[in-house]
């Protein structure tokens, strides 16, 4: 199993509200057989239903308060919810450089033509090398980076219709 924490939501179009469905009763047995958790309860659409889902792993503890649903977007309301991730350590590199374009050209080059000594020093006079640290961010994987054409997802399915 994965160790990161699983959250799972978006639109369902499964009435959650209604226990009779065999496809509402078909979801329940998936999260219960997964050990997944589902934390809307209440209406997220105009027609009283609830549609809209945030599951979780009943393991991992991130889901901070309830959800609330707020106005509407479209037909379906706006759900807010807390979610208790942690973010990864910062990690820094160290970056040396000159400030180049800063240089008096002609006296770089006057010097340059009459050292006799190793150019870097001349370069240190005139440009000396100057050290930042920055923070290293890691690059966070968004659903778009995954390839998908031998994943065996339908890139259809994924596309939203108007």
């Amino acid at each position: 199993m994965c160790p990161e924490a699983l959250v799972i939501s978006g639109d369902f179009n499964l009435h959650l509200d209604d226990l009779r469905d065999s496809d509402t009763k078909k979801l329940e047995d998936l999260l219960e057989t997964f050990n997944l958790s589902q934390y809307v309860s209440g209406p997220t659409h105009l027609s009283g239903q609830t549609l809209d889902l945030i599951i979780t792993r009943s393991s991992d503890d991130i889901v901070l308060a309830s959800p609330k649903t707020t106005f509407p977007i479209s037909d379906h309301f706006i759900i807010q919810c807390p979610i208790g991730f942690s973010r990864p350590a910062l990690s820094y590199k160290k970056l040396t450089f000159r400030k180049l374009k800063n240089i008096d050209i002609a006296a770089f080059s006057a010097d340059i033509a009459s050292s006799m000594l190793y150019p870097f020093d001349i370069l240190d006079k005139f440009a000396p090398l100057k050290t930042r640290t920055i923070v290293n961010r890691p690059k966070v994987p968004w659903f778009h980076d995954v390839p998908l054409n031998n994943s065996g997802v339908n890139v259809v399915a994924l596309k939203r219709e108007p």
